[in-house]
């Protein structure tokens, strides 16, 4: 593929090389002109204006000439930075939500508009992240609103979850018993370990149950629900900070701590107790059986 330079006699020109192609053939000559076709373009535009007074594009390295009709200030290619036609974007997009919508959704499902997604997924991972955020701490009501109509429309898909948590139990054998969970609550002060919030606290698995890690005394911590949703099945020591990490630690140790302590006092007072005499006792239902038989 043969290249040239855009450059003509007079030094003009864009100085790009370009394929031999854009360059205009006279036959006459038997040559090809020192200007790319849009060079030229640009020229005769600039000698047709010449004289009269002329309007250019408002954006920055644009510098197209635009017709005396031009309203806007803008080319076709910089059309939407003018604030008309966002007002009639707007507009639109009110008006046709619907018919926007449904499209979308249906260029979403084919195969090239899942790659497209993938790829934006990848490329936009960061800013993703971070409008989900905003999104999770502005609209909380709006999504607890609509968690709870699609577990009413879908009650098999709770049911279903429930079942499959149990069974993870049953697997584990999991038995927590109430002692131990007030044991806790004592110990984490009835607080969430990450915000330290005492609204909506539940008791949650510090190495989660999908691995095989049943509910304990040494796996055992508190966290408010959202927390306790966002951790989900991740491993503690990359969703929590080292510091909190720690903590949870020692909380957990000093719990097992105070329930060894509460079981030997258990057993020590059982031993404590004065056992009954079994042999004086049947030593007098002898005698009331005696004396029964008599009368």
């Amino acid at each position: 593929m043969e290249l040239k330079i855009c450059k003509n006699k007079n030094n003009e020109g864009c100085g790009k090389e370009k394929p031999i192609e854009d360059f205009f053939f006279h036959v006459s000559k038997n040559s090809r002109d020192g200007l790319c076709s849009e060079c030229i373009r640009k020229q005769r535009r600039h000698k047709r204006n010449k004289g009269r007074p002329h309007k250019v594009c408002f954006a920055e390295g644009c510098g197209k000439i635009l017709n005396e009709n031009n309203k806007r200030g803008y080319c076709t290619a910089h059309r939407s930075l003018s604030a008309e036609y966002q007002e009639l974007l707007k507009k639109y997009r009110k008006d046709n939500r619907k018919d926007i919508n449904e499209k979308m959704s249906d260029r979403r499902k084919t195969p090239e508009g899942i790659e497209y997604g993938k790829k934006y997924i990848v490329e936009h991972k960061r800013e993703k992240s971070e409008k989900d955020k905003q999104y999770y701490n502005n609209n909380k009501e709006k999504r607890i609103k609509n968690s709870s109509e699609w577990l009413r429309r879908h009650p098999e898909v709770s049911a279903k979850c429930e079942r499959y948590r149990r069974a993870k139990k049953l697997f584990v054998q999991e038995n927590f018993l109430l002692e131990q969970e007030e044991i806790t609550r004592d110990v984490f002060e009835n607080k969430c370990l990450i915000c330290k919030t005492t609204e909506n606290i539940c008791i949650d698995h510090f190495c989660p149950l999908n691995d095989g890690y049943a509910l304990s005394l040494d796996n055992a911590i508190l966290l408010c629900k959202s927390h306790n949703s966002s951790k989900g099945a991740k491993n503690p020591e990359l969703f929590f900070t080292p510091e909190q990490f720690i903590l949870a630690k020692e909380l957990m140790k000093k719990a097992i701590e105070i329930y060894e302590e509460l079981i030997e006092n258990r057993d020590k007072e059982e031993q404590d107790e004065p056992k009954p005499d079994t042999e004086s006792d049947c030593g007098s239902r002898k005698e009331q059986t005696i004396t029964d038989n008599q009368a």
